[in-house]
């Protein structure tokens, strides 16, 4: 009976150790490959003169125009708990500029209660001794090279692991940089409760940091939002909200969600139709979380796993439409402005928002382009942080019982 409690506790940590060796041998690795993602035509003579692609936009106030947006930009690859095919760069190069992240602390505080339940079990100690090594490796490596162990997680870090936020903030900085008319908007779902300070060091330590958009720069705030005009001319054009934690006296500069935005219901399951109910007061920003899941039980987790079957019909433009029509029919002066999905390359999201901003949809400015590009990163955070994701993503019952065993921990 040991052997057999034994078994999830040395998957566990062949895991990690599996985990620890392959970071050591891939630190220097950086690589991209391209296959069949969308990308932004910015070669225009007159680019200028643009505001996020389009002259007409320049005199808009920004919360006169909707954007584009991703439902957990960061949430890429083939896990259960993958929300997009892309990377975060691409969805810039595409046109995507709304951003989504959840913000999460990877560090297993419990970690040596494995280790003992593991001798308990009957596990040779040299086991253990070399998991417990490989679990301090990995943690030095997740904190390295910042000094912020802030992660971009979904769900769970045992589930979907997408490596530091600071190092995500630092590719949104580089699109920004070679592309100076346009402006990105950031929502932070505060997921481990992390202090405003901590959240603010990351972007404070980032390359974005001179992009960030600040309030106090603008006398009439909160009362009348600038144009994109004078986002772009002030280098003012990455807008920040936070789920939880927001204080303005403290850092201005990142801007509490639910003061600012009215948001749909993100628990879209796919028995139900798109709704729109709450109340959206014509102060606030607008939040169309337009994605469906279907709703999974794997050990302590409830997992929402995409609607994948339907993303051709969740993300069609009349859809879109539809569920923006009828927040308007329910609200007056209700206007959309950030639309996410899952999946953004399926269906026809960029033309439901060139309609809503009264624009015409230029199928040259959205091109398809031949390759997968991949995010490049050296060291810990070029690849899922945890093997066990892998895992996750292909074996169910041996995702169980891993799952199982640290949720109990946690």
């Amino acid at each position: 009976m040991k052997s057999c409690r034994a078994i999830p506790v040395i998957l566990l940590l062949f895991a990690f150790s599996s985990y620890a060796q392959e970071q050591q041998q891939n630190r220097n690795i950086n690589s991209t490959t391209r296959d069949n993602i969308i990308t932004r035509d910015t070669s225009s003579s007159d680019k200028s003169i643009k505001c996020n692609g389009y002259s007409e936009f320049c005199s808009k106030k920004y919360n006169e125009l909707a954007y584009p947006g991703t439902h957990n930009s960061f949430a890429v690859g083939d896990s259960i708990a993958s929300n997009q095919n892309i990377p975060v760069r691409d969805q810039l190069e595409s046109g995507i500029r709304f951003l989504m992240f959840d913000l999460h602390d990877p560090n297993p505080k419990n970690i040596s209660k494995v280790l003992n339940d593991a001798n308990v079990n009957g596990v040779a100690e040299g086991i253990v001794n070399s998991a417990f090594q490989a679990i301090t490796d990995a943690k030095n490596l997740i904190k390295g090279r910042s000094g912020s162990s802030i992660t971009l997680c979904h769900t769970s870090c045992y589930l979907l692991n997408a490596g530091l936020f600071q190092d995500t903030l630092n590719i949104i900085a580089a699109f920004m940089k070679e592309n100076e008319n346009e402006v990105i908007t950031v929502s932070v779902e505060n997921f481990s409760n992390f202090e405003i300070g901590a959240v603010a060091k990351d972007f404070s330590k980032s390359k974005v940091s001179r992009y960030i958009f600040n309030p106090k720069n603008y006398a009439k705030f909160p009362d009348e939002w600038p144009s994109l005009k004078e986002m772009v001319s002030d280098d003012n054009r990455l807008v920040i909200f936070i789920s939880s934690n927001a204080n303005e006296t403290e850092v201005p500069w990142i801007l509490g969600q639910n003061k600012f935005i009215a948001e749909t219901s993100f628990e879209n399951l796919d028995s139900k139709s798109f709704d729109c109910k709450g109340t959206f007061p014509s102060s606030k920003l607008t939040l169309l979380n337009h994605f469906k899941s279907t709703e999974k039980q794997i050990g302590d987790f409830k997992a929402y796993i995409p609607k994948k079957d339907s993303l051709e019909q969740i993300n069609s433009e009349q859809s879109i439409l539809d569920q923006a029509n009828l927040c308007a029919q329910n609200n007056p002066n209700f206007r959309t402005n950030f639309v996410a999905v899952d999946y953004y390359e399926k269906g026809e999201l960029f033309k439901a928002i060139t309609k809503i901003n009264n624009v015409t949809f230029d199928n040259s400015k959205f091109r398809v382009k031949s390759g997968v590009s991949r995010e490049s990163k050296s060291g810990v955070s070029s690849k899922r942080l945890l093997i066990i994701q892998d895992i996750l993503s292909s074996k169910w019952h041996i995702a169980s019982l891993l799952i199982a065993i640290a949720s109990a921990i946690a």
